[in-house]
């Protein structure tokens, strides 16, 4: 009997904790949060609705990526997402921040400035992971975080010019944020105990990116060097 996943194919979160899953060669089920369990059994149990959600085969109900993956991870899995050294773990947690948090606003940004360009792909979305009379809804409440997470109006039209007349730009940022270091560096240690290979030519695409995350390091690199190797 699988694991039960709560998740949605455009849910930002849901495709982290599917990755993960995937990767480790964990059984699972994947169930779209339309279905009535997940309404009237998980929604009850958590305070709310939302996803990804893991049902366990024990029967356990854990929400949140990061609560799904450490459960695996305290459990033993065979490629864990952590390393073994304090040093090499407080640098994977400062990645996973980044990757989660920081670059949440250009995800939301890319997703919810250009709906008119998007429009079929996100109701579609939206309308199968909710159903259509939440849809609507949930479309805009997602849309209204924008202000909030300082998306404004101004960069929407000035992103709008960079999609007209430089096709790709507003797509190629999403690479400049990549650590060229960090991900070379990865791609070397772990390939022994990792399933995925570096496509040919990945490394030297990567070469000439900006790397926010290097700068993350280097104005961390005082308190890294202070932990044991």
């Amino acid at each position: 009997m699988p694991h039960l996943l709560y998740a949605a194919p455009h849910s930002l979160y849901s495709a982290k904790a599917r990755c993960y899953l995937r990767k480790q060669g964990i059984a699972y089920r994947e169930v779209m949060p339309t279905d009535a369990r997940f309404e009237q059994y998980i929604v009850p149990r958590i305070g709310r609705g939302i996803i990804p959600v893991l049902e366990t085969v024990e029967g356990q109900i854990i929400q949140d990526t990061v609560d799904i993956i450490d459960h695996f991870e305290a459990a033993g899995v065979r490629y864990p997402a952590y390393p073994a050294g304090p040093r090499q773990r407080v640098l994977a947690l400062m990645i996973e921040y980044y990757a989660s948090l920081p670059l949440l606003r250009p995800a939301m940004h890319y997703r919810w400035s250009f709906f008119a360009e998007q429009e079929r792909f996100v109701r579609d979305a939206f309308v199968a992971g909710s159903g259509a009379q939440a849809a609507e809804k949930i479309m805009g409440r997602m849309a209204s975080y924008l202000p909030a997470l300082g998306v404004s109006e101004a960069l929407s039209m000035r992103e709008s010019r960079n999609w007209r007349f430089l096709p790709g730009q507003g797509v190629n940022r999403f690479a400049e944020v990549l650590s060229a270091a960090a991900i070379d560096a990865h791609l070397r240690t772990d390939a022994a105990r990792t399933p995925y290979r570096a496509p040919r030519g990945f490394q030297a695409a990567l070469a000439s990116r900006a790397s926010h995350i290097a700068s993350i390091i280097r104005a961390n690199a005082r308190s890294l060097a202070s932990l044991p190797a």
